[in-house]
């Protein structure tokens, strides 16, 4: 299977969900600043993947297995907030490459193509 670059996989598989580069659609009114967290994208040169993480400890995770950072691509909930959807990562150990996707399309090919669930790295609006 031929493996796709990361824009094309955020463009495919979160289906018009905004958030990066979008603080709008990432803040809504009354949201506490802190539940705001960057959604940082990582590249393995080895495994030629890119992994996004939503927290502290899985960049040190990241960094921790070789993953270099190239880019925030815009901030997310750290909770689930009014309107939000989860932003879902999943992992497939026999390609060592990590998905991530929000919409029920992106987990049932996700599934289907042989990931498996390996958490919520946090909450989108979508578009």
């Amino acid at each position: 299977m031929r493996k796709f670059r990361w824009a094309a996989i955020v463009a495919l598989l979160l289906g018009g969900i905004a958030f990066a580069g979008a603080p709008a659609t990432a803040e809504p009114a009354g949201a506490a600043p802190n539940a705001l967290r960057g959604l940082f994208t990582w590249w393995h040169s080895a495994r030629a993947d890119h992994y996004a993480s939503g927290t502290a400890v899985r960049d040190n995770d990241a960094l921790n297995v070789g993953y270099t950072f190239l880019r925030n691509e815009g901030y997310l909930q750290t909770t689930n907030v009014s309107g939000t959807v989860p932003l879902y990562l999943y992992w497939h150990s026999g390609r060592m490459d990590n998905l991530t996707t929000a919409t029920a399309t992106g987990i049932s090919d996700a599934v289907a193509s042989g990931y498996t669930f390996a958490r919520i790295e946090g909450y989108v609006f979508p578009a």
